[in-house]
C-alpha cells in the first residue's frame, strides 16, 4: 500500500467517527466509533509496523487514545 492511500482512509474513517460522535451523540455512536478505532488499530500495526506510511503515527495514536477515553467517561456516567 502506497502512502497517500494510507493517509487517505485513515482520514475517511477519521472524518467518520467526528461525524458518527457529531450526528449520533456519544452515547448512541459508542459501538461503531469503537469499532472504527479497533479498525484504525488493526490497520496501523499491520500496514505501518514501521511507521513509514504514516509520518503523523504519534498524533493517530492520541487521537485514539483521546477517542476511547471519552467512551470510558461517558459509561461511567450513565452508570453512576
Amino acid at each position: 500500500m502506497d502512502q497517500i492511500t494510507y493517509v487517505a482512509m485513515l482520514q475517511g474513517i477519521i472524518l467518520t467517527i467526528l461525524e458518527k460522535q457529531k450526528v449520533l451523540g456519544i452515547a448512541d455512536s459508542k459501538h461503531e466509533v469503537l469499532t472504527l478505532l479497533n479498525l484504525m488499530e488493526d490497520m496501523e500495526s499491520f500496514w505501518n509496523a514501521d511507521k513509514a506510511l504514516n509520518p503523523q503515527a504519534e498524533m493517530l495514536q492520541k487521537f485514539m487514545k483521546s477517542s476511547r477515553k471519552i467512551y470510558k467517561i461517558e459509561g461511567r456516567r450513565r452508570s453512576g
